[in-house]
């Protein structure tokens, strides 16, 4: 196909002349010529030739048209065919692409990726803030089944239909209080439009009881302290962190686990317990100087503080104190425990004289308030009997009262039977009083008493007698017994006629 020069009417490759203007018109261009078939032979030829090459036979004008005619329906076929195809596949990307922005197959997508756990798929179906510490696996596990039907499946659902009603949709909350989730219409393709699930993440920050440390979460490192510290914006869910520890001796990593949820505000305080790690050391003299592995602290017990003290039992701990200017050295032991006492030996047996004592002194104290006021009875029994003894010179009265086989018996027995020298006797008890009762030994106590009495014979006359004796009473066999009976005191001895 050729252009006139002078008109711009389009000229066949046949034409010398224009049909519009009657002009010449320019030689057809090699490159430009037409491929057709001879009518003659079949063979292929050029449209601005002639004759055919091949059989001569002569190709007139109105075989190249009928040609130029085949080649421009041709052309509109294609043409046709092409606009149908791009109809077509216009459809289909409107049903694609509305299908995609779609609020309620996002829904449906939603529930299918969480029942089917594709925790991937879940998550990509919400958008996140920038720079929000997340994964899909912390993110689903927030989501667990509880959180899900508890409010993020109804909230979502409300929020798509307020949205398809009036254009606007209220922030979803969790059951702590925090905004979760805002619904939005964001540009997605041409003229589509596509709801957009926007998180809302938790600030969190964190804090420790006491010392400083490095605390690495999701790549995420911070050092932290007893003031709060913003470590950044997570969403919900369980999160491994690594507590980096260090003190004047020691290094250590301690692996943590957090769960974070937020406090109603979308804020959340993480407070880390560091005195949980702090090994505390104890020791029987407490301004002893420690050493470690050997080497001089130069702090005593109380002022060392070992934070990241390894406890596997490669530590060796000792301690030395000066007494009287002499070195005492500690055991060595070993750290596996958070809390450890330090033992110097010499210390150790004097506590434990000092306690055995104790001890000891205790059980006196408890057998004398058992026994005090049985031995008071047993005291004035014994007395009362003791007059009916020497007045009838039978020691049977108060053989009982006695350790059988002892001293103290024999001699007992032995004046009760004396009293019989007398022609004529008679012992008169007027009093018997209890001046005190004290603890003696963990099985005995002592009686302190007054004893008034008179003695009349017919050998000798009358005598008054005022006497303080000391009473020991000691337990045999589960009976108060008398072991010992001494004078304090005679307070007098008076004839009386």
């Amino acid at each position: 196909m050729r252009i006139c020069h002078n008109c711009g009417k389009d000229a066949t490759d046949f034409d010398e002349f224009c049909i519009e203007c009657g002009s010449p018109l320019p030689p057809i261009d090699e490159k430009d010529a037409v491929q057709m078939s001879c009518p003659s032979c079949g063979k292929e030829i050029k449209s601005e030739q002639k004759f055919c090459i091949h059989c001569g036979t002569q190709i007139t004008k109105k075989e190249n048209q009928k040609f130029n005619m085949k080649q421009w329906k041709t052309s509109t076929k294609i043409l046709i065919i092409a606009a149908i195809i791009l109809i077509i596949s216009l459809i289909i990307t409107h049903i694609i692409l509305a299908n995609k922005v779609d609020p309620e197959r996002q829904f449906v997508l939603m529930n299918k990726h969480f029942t089917e756990e594709n925790k991937e798929q879940f998550t990509n179906l919400f958008v996140f803030p920038e720079n929000t510490i997340y994964t899909a696996s912390s993110f689903y596990h927030y989501m667990d089944e509880d959180a899900w039907k508890s409010f993020a499946q109804d909230g979502i659902e409300r929020a798509i239909q307020e949205y398809e009603n009036i254009g606007y949709a209220e922030p979803i909350y969790d059951d702590y209080g925090n905004k979760i989730f805002t619904v939005q219409e964001e540009k997605y393709f041409l003229f589509y439009k596509k709801l957009k699930f926007q998180y809302h993440p938790i600030q969190v920050s964190a804090k420790t009881t006491s010392h400083a440390a490095t605390v690495n979460i999701e790549g995420l490192n911070k050092e932290i302290s007893t003031d709060t510290i913003t470590i950044g914006n997570f969403v919900p869910g369980t999160y491994d962190y690594t507590l980096t520890l260090k003190d004047d001796y020691f290094e250590k990593d301690v692996e943590h686990k957090v769960e974070i949820n937020g406090d109603g505000n979308n804020k959340h305080v993480v407070e880390i317990d560091l005195d949980k790690h702090i090994t505390k050391l104890t020791s029987d003299i407490e301004n002893a100087t420690v050493y470690i592995n050997g080497d001089n602290t130069k702090k005593t017990v109380a002022e060392i503080e070992l934070l990241a003290a390894p406890l596997d039992g490669t530590v060796k701990i000792h301690a030395e104190s000066k007494d009287n200017n002499e070195t005492i050295k500690s055991e060595t032991l070993l750290l596996t425990d958070e809390n450890q006492h330090i033992t110097f030996e010499q210390v150790q047996q004097q506590r434990k004289a000092e306690k055995e004592e104790k001890e000891k002194q205790q059980r006196i104290q408890n057998f004398y308030e058992n026994y005090r006021d049985i031995a008071r009875d047993t005291f004035y029994n014994f007395r009362n009997n003791y007059n009916l003894a020497v007045n009838y010179a039978d020691f049977s009265y108060v053989d009982h009262y006695f350790i059988n086989g002892s001293q103290l018996q024999r001699n007992y027995e032995q004046f009760v039977i004396d009293q019989m020298s007398f022609y004529f006797y008679y012992y008169d008890f007027i009093s018997n009083d209890v001046l005190k009762i004290s603890p003696y030994t963990e099985n005995s106590l002592k009686l302190d008493s007054k004893e008034i009495f008179r003695f009349y014979s017919e050998e000798e006359g009358t005598w008054h007698y005022e006497r303080e004796k000391r009473y020991v009473f000691q337990l045999i066999d589960g009976v108060l017994k008398i072991a010992s009976i001494e004078d304090t005191k005679t307070v007098s001895k008076t004839r009386v006629y």
